[in-house]
């Protein structure tokens, strides 16, 4: 079996609904109103974000699950080509 069953309080799931909600409605809004290549941009950009998310806050033990020096390096190498990409795009 799963175990017990935590029972979340009805307000919190409301409030959690709530900034959902705002949030997905003001990021429509955003990018509507922002270019495409923009909005793709910073989507791809997400791995710089991961990266450091994964470099400050992970806990593995095993040398051969870490990220390495190699990967971080690369990964750095695609968000900033993605982002140099969409930015001097010759189109715009």
């Amino acid at each position: 079996m799963l175990g017990e069953r935590t029972i979340i309080p009805e307000k919190k799931s409301f409030v959690c609904g709530l900034i959902i909600f705002i949030s997905t409605i003001t990021y429509t809004y955003a990018s509507a109103m922002t270019s495409f290549p923009v909005v793709m941009a910073f989507k791809a950009c997400n791995i710089l974000s991961i990266l450091v998310v994964a470099i400050s806050c992970t806990r593995v033990k095993e040398k051969h699950l870490k990220l390495g020096p190699k990967k971080l390096i690369v990964g750095s190498f695609v968000a900033l080509g993605v982002f140099f990409f969409s930015f001097f795009d010759p189109e715009q």
